[in-house]
């Protein structure tokens, strides 16, 4: 089909007029979109064109770092691309040389070449790049040069047809420049005089000073981008904090403005200015200045003024003068993308500018009013400017929506409803004075993050300031959290996978707490092991959640009606998301209710039966009740991975080919484009493709899931939807899997990976494929992906499955001797759910460590007894502890060895628990004496204040002595003086036991 629509682009290359033999000269290639640019014909907000540069014999041309372009829409690159030429002896003597660009587009079709003129024998100058770049073109980064200030700006011809995305149009947040807008007004009866400047902060509504406008005099606005004034209307204005709003036909494509407020003591926030002073000719056109500054807080000023400390001034011979910020009055004063207040005065003779903070205004029923109705059905709320860096980014925007998308909690598709108890008692602790906790737990699905969102909503409307902290924030900066001054909500989603970052943070909240009221919701998929390590962990953290309420949260619709009612809610909203979101115009109605939901089901699952409904009455299709919700909800969204792979013309790789690139990232979140590119080699269908197909590969997997930070793509949503579509792909193709868990593994990316392959083992919807797929891919790897397979065994919601796993793999695995031991090291004693695993390790170790090696041995086989022992099976544990004790002075080959002394104490030890468990005290006492008069050895070596271990053998010598009928209660008595005197708080157990680390070999 011929499409006519296209993007006219105007190449800018920057590149050397001279060589120099023997030196490195940069070029850069970038591309903007031509000003006279209509409509966006595509429906990705993305374009990607490579870029190849070709170079005559004796030209040497190497890129730095990726050679993709990426063209957004609303302008601008993640360019430039970078290439380090480099001349070789006698090239220079040929006279004129000529490089060649070629720009091609995401489909491998070339659309531009430019010819690149060079002259030979020049000497280099300001167009050489640093030498270093010769060096950082061995890691692929980019080099740190300065481009030359030469620029070829050349006029292209159409690219011609282009690979349509669709239509559609989604508001964008714009930098900061593009809101600014030049303010002038009317006076009665005299000119149009310049005033200031003003913000866009919604579609149509501009904010600005009052005394700028006069309070309601004739307005008018031009922004950078107009060439003529626009008349404006002030909606509403006040002395009282010199404000006012202006609604203009300006900015129809942008989103409302981010605001927020200082919340914290912190001494002065970075901030900037941005207005648009006098033009130095009236035929200039208009010119946004930006100068950084320091807020300096809400308090303490008249009326709450905001303070701007700025670092420089646009007339800085007037610095001292009334004047030096002329046309700076209405400016926005930004942190960041989020506006903090609009400049209002300047205090003469100082580089201070005084204006009205965000909070103050917010604070105004008719300005909040105004700004939620030209906000359309965006929440404005108000963002701690200090805490920016730590909250999780924004949703990206997106132009086309998957149907799983509509089911994401943080956007609140479905009004919030039910949870009526479990919002009291979250609002009722929120009330409470000072620092508090509280762990929310559940199934995933069951509406933690929804109730979290619906929590801090309400919070807010009461002023106060909420945090959603993000997974990536440095917890080494977490002391911006310190004097908080204002109530402060901080929630944590998958707490269990953050412990680092809570233990900052409690240790910072505990440290200066005050007296406002600070609240740390967690929430999590479980509350086991890592919630009772993490409470355990430090002082601080064990002082604020030893008391913390920990709440299972319960099923959303426990009965009939309930069910019906939240079936009814979702389906309405759902329908009126899909109707704005696709195109799609599903009546509510038209969604049979013979479906519905059923009682006891989570609210994900009421939330997803009426989006399927909704979906399979607009597509015509009638499925089965009995057919799995996950499984349908995969249905439509492969259909939906079909549709946009056609869309931006990578429809002739296979299925296989594009979902294996999904379960690639779906595993792993990419770091940057060339992790992204290493990832999606991954796939066999890619990995002999060139460069820019599988940046479209990428580009495809952005365009659906879109990352909200500066990663390559997102997550795809809900959670559950991505473990049945891995559970599947793990089934049909386990080498990618396999491969992919290696990847995570070798690079320490395991986190998401393995939690991931946890949940789906898990999971009450997964059959055996999966598990056995799982288990033949740690089998087979066992000693790369034991380890980090292990480490989410207490973070799943029915641990037994994963452990069934790691019990087969442990068992058949091939394991080296050194993984086992450290294994054993790291694992052997631990509690929890991970504890259940001690045997399987123990023999693990066991038949790894060669019978010829005495120390290993011993030490193995009287671990294995220790697990016996602890599990009660005392005649298993007499035959190992005894094994080991007779392998740990003789070698194999009759030499005599001297073991460590703790290594010796602990095998007669476990020795002797096992044969008095067993029904031998007899044979024991001698074996807990050694132990008692071994332990007390190292005691005294190593100087130890606590002797737990002496204790305990003392402890067991003299209930070996109380036998009933034994003669000695002299020598029992003194066992027991000499256990207490080591160690009074020692508590001896029958099951207690001894593990040896390897160490002591």
């Amino acid at each position: 089909m011929t499409v006519d629509a296209g993007v006219w682009l105007r190449p800018v290359v920057s590149w050397p007029q001279e060589i120099e033999a023997g030196r490195n000269h940069l070029v850069t290639v970038d591309v903007e979109l031509d000003d006279a640019q209509g409509e966006w014909p595509y429906e990705s907000e993305e374009y990607a064109i490579a870029c190849v540069l070709d170079g005559p014999p004796g030209l040497s041309v190497s890129s730095v770092g990726d050679t993709t372009l990426v063209v957004h829409r609303f302008g601008g690159t993640y360019g430039p691309v970078r290439f380090v030429v480099r001349a070789s002896q006698g090239a220079e003597a040929s006279g004129d040389l000529e490089l060649t660009l070629t720009l091609v587009t995401a489909g491998g079709v070339p659309f531009r070449t430019i010819p690149l003129p060079l002259r030979g024998g020049g000497s280099g100058g300001a167009d050489e790049a640093s030498e270093q770049a010769a060096v950082e073109l061995e890691s692929a980064v980019e080099a740190v040069v300065e481009p030359e200030s030469a620029v070829a700006p050349v006029r292209p011809e159409s690219p011609g047809p282009a690979t349509p995305f669709g239509s559609g149009r989604r508001r964008r947040q714009p930098a900061l420049a593009e809101r600014v807008v030049r303010v002038r007004a009317r006076t009665p009866g005299g000119p149009a005089t310049l005033r200031g400047s003003g913000c866009i902060v919604a579609a149509g509504l501009v904010l600005t000073a009052a005394h700028v406008v006069h309070g309601g005099s004739d307005v008018e606005v031009v922004g950078t981008g107009e060439g003529q004034w626009v008349r404006g209307r002030v909606v509403w204005s006040s002395e009282d904090v010199d404000v006012a709003l202006v609604e203009v036909p300006l900015g129809q494509e942008l989103a409302p403005v981010r605001w927020g407020r200082s919340v914290t003591a912190t001494s002065a926030v970075p901030c900037e200015v941005a207005g648009m002073g006098p033009r130095p000719r009236p035929t200039d056109p208009p010119t946004v200045e930006v100068y950084r500054g320091d807020l300096r807080g809400t308090r303490g000023g008249s009326r709450g003024s905001l303070h701007i400390e700025m670092r420089s001034s646009p007339h800085a011979e007037q610095a001292d003068r009334r004047g030096a910020w002329r046309g700076f009055a209405g400016s926005p004063v930004y942190c960041g993308d989020v506006l903090a207040g609009v400049v209002t005065a300047e205090r003469v003779g100082t580089q201070t500018l005084v204006g009205c903070p965000a909070v103050q205004l917010h604070r105004i029923t008719e300005f909040t009013d105004i700004l939620a109705r030209y906000a359309g059905s965006r929440r404005v709320d108000l963002e701690p400017l200090e805490w920016l860096a730590f909250a999780e980014p924004p949703a990206a925007p997106r132009l086309r929506r998957s149907p799983a998308d509509l089911l994401r909690a943080r956007d609140e598709v479905v009004p919030f409803c039910g949870r009526s108890a479990e919002l009291n008692d979250l609002m009722d602790w929120a009330g409470e004075d000072g620092l508090d906790a509280w762990l929310l737990h559940g199934p995933g699905g069951e509406g933690k993050t929804r109730l979290a969102h619906e929590l801090g909503r309400r919070l807010t409307a009461e002023g106060w300031a909420v945090l959603w902290l993000d997974a990536g924030a440095d917890p080494r900066d977490f002391d911006a959290f310190r004097d908080i001054l204002v109530p402060a909500l901080l929630v944590v989603d998958y707490a269990e996978t953050r412990t680092a970052q809570l233990r900052q943070l409690i240790r910072v909240l505990m440290r200066s707490a005050g007296e406002e009221r600070v609240k740390l919701l967690m929430l999590a998929r479980t509350a086991g092991a890592w919630w009772r390590s993490l409470s355990e962990s430090t002082t601080d953290a064990h002082a604020l959640l030893a008391d913390a309420p920990v709440v299972r949260l319960s099923s959303l619709v426990p009965g009939v009606e309930e069910s019906r009612e939240a079936y009814d809610v979702a389906r309405d909203a759902l329908a009126a998301a899909l109707s704005e979101a696709g195109g799609r115009t599903p009546s509510a109605e038209s969604a049979s209710v013979r479906r519905g939901a059923t009682p006891g089901q989570s609210a994900l699952d009421v939330h997803t039966a009426a989006l399927l409904d909704l979906l399979d009455a607009d597509s015509g299709t009638r499925r089965p009740a009995s057919s799995a919700l996950s499984s349908r909800l995969l249905a439509h969204e492969r259909r939906y991975w079909q549709a946009t792979a056609q869309a931006v013309g990578i429809g002739n790789f296979s299925q296989e080919t594009l979902e294996d690139a999904l379960m690639v990232a779906a595993a792993v979140p990419a770091e940057n484009r060339l992790h992204a590119d290493e990832l999606l080699r991954i796939v066999p269908g890619l990995a002999d493709q060139p460069r820019d197909r599988r940046d479209a590969v990428r580009m495809w997997i952005a365009g659906m899931y879109p990352a909200s930070d500066h990663r390559p793509w997102g997550q795809m949503q809900p959670d559950r939807l991505t473990e049945q579509f891995w559970a599947g792909r793990v089934s049909d193709n386990p080498a990618v899997g396999a491969e992919v868990l290696a990847h995570a593994a070798a690079t320490g990316r395991t986190e998401h990976a393995f939690l991931l392959v946890g949940r789906l083992i898990a999971s009450d919807s997964a059959d055996a494929g999966p598990r056995e797929a799982v288990t033949r891919i740690v089998t087979a790897d066992a000693d790369t992906l034991l380890e980090p397979l292990m480490g989410v065994v207490d973070r799943v919601p029915d641990p037994e499955p994963v452990r069934d796993v790691i019990r087969a793999s442990l068992q058949h695995g091939k394991l080296t001797p050194s993984m086992a031991r450290r294994l054993s090291d790291k694992y052997l004693g631990a509690d929890g759910p991970v504890g259940d695993l001690a045997l399987a390790i123990a023999n693990a170790a066991q038949r790894c460590a060669p019978v010829t090696d005495s120390p290993y041995y011993s030490i193995a086989l009287s671990n294995v007894a220790g697990v016996l022992i602890r599990a009660g099976r005392f005649d298993e544990a007499r035959e190992a502890g005894t094994a080991a004790r007779k392998g740990l002075i003789w070698g194999e080959q009759g030499e005599r060895i001297r073991p460590s002394q703790f290594r010796t104490a602990a095998v007669y030890f476990n020795e002797a628990q096992a044969l008095a468990g067993s029904g031998s005290p007899e044979e024991a006492l001698p074996a807990a004496v050694a132990a008692a008069r071994a332990f007390e050895e190292v005691s005294l070596r190593e100087s130890a204040h606590d002797h737990p271990h002496v204790a305990m053998a003392w402890h067991l010598v003299a209930s070996l002595y109380r036998v009933d009928d034994h003669p000695d209660d002299a020598a029992a008595a003194l066992a027991a003086d000499t256990a207490l005197l080591y160690s009074p708080l020692t508590v001896y157990s029958p099951r207690a036991s001894v593990f040896i680390p390897y160490g002591e070999a």
